[in-house]
């Protein structure tokens, strides 16, 4: 038997078995950048659990939980993160460093503006070049 490896190969009566290496479960989900997979005593029984490292919460860990719910658990903490209103620095008309969370209907009126005090033709936002600036 050639290409086999002599650690994977049962006796088995004078014939040679060639049995699968133990796997390791592999983590492939992008999710997993963010949980850590850990053993808690619960009741007096170790149990697998997914600790979240943004809040550290608890979410079921077992052999057949998938990541769904892991997926849903980021997008909670995308929506709360969208809802809060990331802080970005920027400066003012006297060049002051200053922070400000981006609105969308604030950015929108200053658009508005802009293209109604630039006099621009409303053709201008159909342009290729336009759209994909504002997507």
């Amino acid at each position: 038997m050639e290409n086999t490896n002599e650690a994977n190969l049962t006796d088995c009566g004078g014939s040679h078995v060639l049995e699968p290496p133990t796997k390791t479960p592999k983590f492939k989900s992008l999710v997993w950048s963010l949980f850590e997979r850990v053993r808690i005593n619960e009741h007096g029984e170790l149990i697998t659990k997914n600790k979240c490292s943004i809040c550290k919460a608890l979410l079921n860990g077992g052999p057949t939980a998938g990541t769904s719910h892991l997926k849903r658990h980021l997008k909670m903490h995308e929506k709360a993160q969208a809802e809060a209103g990331q802080m970005q620095l920027g400066s003012d008309p006297h060049d002051n460093l200053n922070k400000y969370g981006y609105n969308k209907e604030n950015a929108h009126k200053e658009l508005v503006d802009f293209i109604i005090i630039a006099e621009l033709p409303f053709t201008f936002v159909e342009k290729h070049d336009f759209k994909g600036m504002i997507q």
